[in-house]
């Protein structure tokens, strides 16, 4: 019965936190074809309940504690305590990747110059902004440096080498997936693909964390926040 309230209330979470990733994933599944669309509702899916509410964070930890996968496994099943405090303690690298990447995606969408607008107040200076070359990198990196100047307790090396492979992923998927589209259909709903889970990784990694303080059982999680995704 414990087992049982400790999944619906992640599948809860999970579901209050998915909102922005759905609204996000919307506008690129709509210019994928129907292959596609099919492939992320299923294999992505998948990916996304066991690669990232399981085998990810057992990743984290696996890297982070210079752990063998064995171990890891073991410490999740034995000692989740210490699991959690171990992934915990990776929290700002992770949070430095997904957040980078995910401010390229919001800098992009609000620096290109648009017929329409949401916010015309916010998105027309955006847009003037974004004429300048190579704005939204610029931009991210900044942020990045005060970010990191703002916390003096955070490891800074860490944090801002995990921003800068944030902003690199970003722009090496963005480009390949620009490059497809210029080549082979077959080839840009890849890209695509490729790019929506990396857009979910940015967004679920917080739900993991938020997670633990609920409980600390790997599989609850995966299952829980699996029930929400879907």
């Amino acid at each position: 019965m414990h087992a049982l309230t400790v999944v619906l209330l992640l599948g809860l979470v999970e579901v209050g936190l998915s909102f922005d990733n759905a609204v996000v994933n919307a506008t690129v599944l709509r210019r994928m074809s129907p292959f596609w669309r099919r492939m992320f509702l299923t294999v992505g899916v998948l990916i996304a309940v066991v690669g990232m509410r399981l085998a990810f964070p057992l990743l984290v930890v696996c890297v982070s504690a210079q752990m063998s996968p064995v171990d890891t496994l073991h410490l999740a099943a034995t000692r989740p305590g210490q699991y959690a405090d171990r992934l915990g303690q990776a929290r700002p690298a992770i949070a430095a990747f997904g957040g980078v990447f995910l401010l390229m995606v919001f800098l992009d969408f609000f620096l290109a110059d648009r017929e329409q607008h949401w916010l015309r107040i916010l998105e027309r200076p955006l847009a003037r902004l974004g004429r300048l070359d190579r704005a939204a990198p610029i931009i991210a990196l900044l942020l990045l440096v005060l970010t990191v100047q703002a916390e003096p307790g955070a490891p800074a090396a860490t944090v801002l080498l995990a921003g800068v492979l944030g902003l690199v992923t970003y722009m090496l998927v963005s480009g390949l997936d620009q490059l497809a589209e210029s080549n082979q259909a077959h080839r840009s709903g890849l890209m695509a693909f490729l790019y929506l889970e990396l857009l979910d990784a940015s967004f679920s990694f917080d739900g993991v964390i938020g997670a633990l303080a609920i409980t600390a059982d790997p599989l609850l999680i995966m299952i829980g926040l699996g029930i929400g995704a879907k």
